[in-house]
């Protein structure tokens, strides 16, 4: 839209929005933004570990048996498939893991769902008092996986 005067020939003057300046302020900021971004990424020094095989290191390591406490829905309590009763699951633990020696083993819990908190965190509290805190809850998987 032009607000002069039609010239003589009939033709209109048209106003056009010079795109050079544009272009070279947008030139400019890319070029910014790429001299500043690896510094961004890399303010933090960090020595990431390699990835290995997992086949290659599940053979490596010893598979050491899991220690296997579980409670039935009469609140027995299970080490191991022997029934104790938790104090003498106290000391059945503390054997264990003087047994490990540095290397602590896994403790996986398998608890019948109709047991209350209560009793779990009982054993819970047992597994802190020996120093086991490698615990695992085991549960069925969801259907269809």
């Amino acid at each position: 839209m032009s607000f002069g005067r039609l010239r003589e020939g009939g033709e209109q003057s048209r106003a056009e929005i010079n795109m050079v300046p544009l272009i070279d302020i947008m030139l400019v900021l890319l070029v910014i933004f790429i001299l500043t971004a690896p510094l961004v990424t890399q303010s933090v020094k960090l020595k990431l570990p390699e990835a290995v095989d997992l086949k290659e290191t599940v053979a490596a390591q010893e598979v050491e048996k899991p220690v296997l406490i579980a409670i039935n829905a009469d609140s027995e309590l299970f080490v191991n498939d022997e029934l104790v009763s938790q104090e003498e699951a106290l000391d059945k633990l503390a054997l264990i893991k003087l047994e490990a020696g540095e290397k602590l083993p896994m403790v996986q819990l398998h608890i019948d769902a109709s047991v209350p908190y209560e009793e779990v965190n009982k054993i819970v509290t047992i597994l802190s008092k020996v120093g086991l805190a490698n615990i695992g809850f085991v549960s069925l998987p969801e259907e269809g996986q």
